[in-house]
This record gives C-alpha cells, structure tokens and sequence, in this order.
C-alpha cells in the first residue's frame, strides 16, 4: 500500500483529458440518480452533511465490468498507476460521480469506500469546487458513526481541489468526503483498486 497521498497534474495529455470531459459530460453518457451519495444502505435518513448526485458504476466488485465505459476508462487507471510505479492487480469498483450546486456548499459524510485494504484512484474530470477533504484516521481506528459523530478538522491533512487533470492516489483506509460545488458541477472517477 502507498504510504502518502499522491496528487499528479496533468497525468494524462489534454487530448485524453478533452475527450473524457467532452463524452463523459455529454447528454449521452448514462448517469444514475443517487439520494444521497455517502451512505451505504436505502432507507438511512438523509443527513444536511448528504448530497445528492449522479453516477455511472462500469466495474463492481461482483460482476466485473458492467458497462460500455469499461474499456474507455480502464487505460485511464493503468496510465495514472504507471506515474507512481504501481501495477494494479484488479478493481474492485470503478464509478463516474456528478455533484451539481444546488445553491449551498455541503462537504459530504467521511467514509471509506470498503472495508479492506485498497488503493483509491480519484481523477478529476473537469475544473470545479469542492475539495475532496482527506482524514489521517482509518476505518481500524473509528467507525463511520464515530467519525462523523465530533468535528474532524483536527484530523485533516488534505484538502484537494478539484483539477482537470489532476489524480489523487491515497489508502483508501483513510477516511474521505467530498464537498459539493459552489456552482456548476463536479465530476470525478474513481477507482478501488486492488494492489
């Protein structure tokens, strides 16, 4: 596992970011409604720290790939990996995330996105707000209740801005939020992935 966070500008070429940006946020790219996009399980209250968005899973831990957007996003992954010597073994999830302003600026619940060992590959599809907000604590020293039960910022090392180009590398045992955008919308894929 990576022992810091890795944060890469321009770590594909602007062509390869243009096309991502210009199909990934086209009308005809298949996005899927999310109430509320940091809790796990339907039917949890909606929290004023929860924002609804948009997504797009193409790789579930499951089934595999599941979508047309598998073979234009994985060479993505296998690009950023190759900036920091890493060879992925496998993803365990790949997902395009949307958050739209909807007139106020709300950082998201800390989560992780699983509870074992993996590296998260966040690569920012367009300029935005709303940094992504990392945590030194891990999912083996709190739960997500305790987490977000007392203010964290004692606890921040990172706050990310959203960059076209830009790719953030972390252990994904740290605890994460994302922050939703003043306005305009914000996009990013990520990756779970195995090491």
């Amino acid at each position: 596992m990576i022992e810091k966070i890795h944060v890469i500008d321009n770590v594909i070429p602007k062509k390869y970011q243009n096309y991502l940006e210009t199909n990934i946020l086209s009308r005809d790219f298949p996005w899927y409604f999310v109430p509320n996009i940091t809790l796990a399980t339907e039917g949890e209250n909606q929290l004023s720290t929860d924002a609804i968005g948009l997504s797009h899973t193409f790789i579930d831990i499951e089934t595999g790939s599941m979508s047309f957007a598998t073979e234009k996003l994985t060479p993505l992954l296998i690009r950023c990996c190759e900036k920091i010597g890493v060879k992925p073994k496998g993803v365990y999830w790949g997902r395009v995330f949307m958050t739209i302003s909807n007139g106020r600026v709300i950082r998201t619940l800390f989560h992780t996105d699983m509870d074992i060992p993996h590296l998260v590959c966040l690569y920012y599809i367009n300029d935005s707000t709303g940094p992504t907000v990392m945590l030194s604590k891990t999912y083996e020293e709190f739960t997500p209740e305790e987490i977000n039960a007392e203010d964290q910022s004692q606890f921040v090392t990172h706050e990310i801005e959203p960059k076209k180009g830009r790719v953030v590398f972390f252990d994904g045992r740290h605890y994460h939020a994302s922050t939703t955008p003043a306005q305009g919308r914000r996009c990013t894929i990520n990756f779970d992935v195995q090491i």
